[in-house]
């Protein structure tokens, strides 16, 4: 029997039987083929979440490991099956679109769990002066599922001063792109938790400010942090879904968020000239 065939058996008897147990694979052997057997009585979201669980195997096969290095993956959906997980909400008929794709991002949860050191990115970004206190961010390359990634555009972020602090006020402050970085972080966490969840998002505002006492980044008492005293975060959300359900949304994408963990915990730094 050839590997097409073999992974249309292995995708029909996963789908039968409720679980994915165990698929062998190597890059050549993970083939679309697999995508077109299509058990009856299997919901859409089940298969697109196998699906994307292939295709996170067919990347990490083809891009991290050696071709002749064969995977296993062990994948329970029970939950799923179980009616918790579906792509729309008991009181809607029409699918549930946020513009995330929860299928990839479990199916990567999965393939992590099993392949740990794919796991492990790098990020980063490189600062130029410009003058003053005027500075440029550019941000492309990272390092993630074993090899560095090139991004097809470069991002720029540029920083600054506001005028009654002597500066020419031609960008954000760094503290507030800090607080921006926070922002956008738990924004975007809560639509991927509201996909999974199958909530329909219609409108979501993050309003976020952050305390500030100048005495301590002027040196002048050494009891006053550099930096913020405390960070308020205030969410606006329209959505279709009770107001606990909003809480519960607002919870959980803050539970997830980097950013909210590197405000709130300590993180190792390490500042060293070339």
């Amino acid at each position: 029997m050839n590997a097409p065939s073999l992974a249309a058996v292995w995708f029909s008897h996963c789908c039968h039987s409720g679980k994915v147990r165990l698929f062998h694979c190597d890059a050549a052997e993970v083939t679309e083929a697999a995508f077109h057997v299509t058990p009856p009585n299997v919901s859409s979201a089940y298969y697109q979440i196998c699906s994307g669980l292939l295709s996170t195997v067919k990347y990490l096969a083809e891009r991290v490991f050696p071709r002749s290095h064969h995977i296993e993956l062990h994948w329970q959906l029970n939950t799923l099956l179980n009616g918790k997980n579906t792509m729309t909400t008991q009181t809607q008929d029409k699918p549930v679109s946020n513009g995330v794709n929860t299928e990839a991002l479990i199916g990567a949860r999965g393939a992590f769990a099993e392949i740990p050191q794919a796991a492990s990115f790098t990020f980063r970004s490189t600062c130029d002066w410009v003058n003053g206190s005027e500075s440029r961010n550019t941000i492309n390359g990272y390092y993630g599922l074993g090899e560095e990634h090139t991004r097809k555009e470069t991002f720029s972020i540029c920083s600054d001063h506001p005028e009654v602090f002597a500066a020419r006020d031609s960008a954000p402050t760094p503290p507030e792109i800090a607080l921006s970085a926070l922002a956008s972080c738990l924004t975007g966490g809560i639509a991927a938790v509201a996909q999974h969840r199958g909530i329909q998002l219609h409108d979501v505002q993050c309003v976020v400010e952050g305390d500030m006492d100048m005495r301590g980044i002027l040196g002048m008492d050494p009891d006053i942090r550099n930096g913020f005293s405390a960070v308020r975060v205030a969410f606006t959300i329209d959505a279709d879904a009770s107001d606990d359900d909003i809480r519960a949304l607002v919870a959980q994408s803050q539970k997830r968020s980097t950013v909210f963990d590197l405000m709130t915990n300590p993180t190792n730094v390490h500042v060293v000239v070339a």
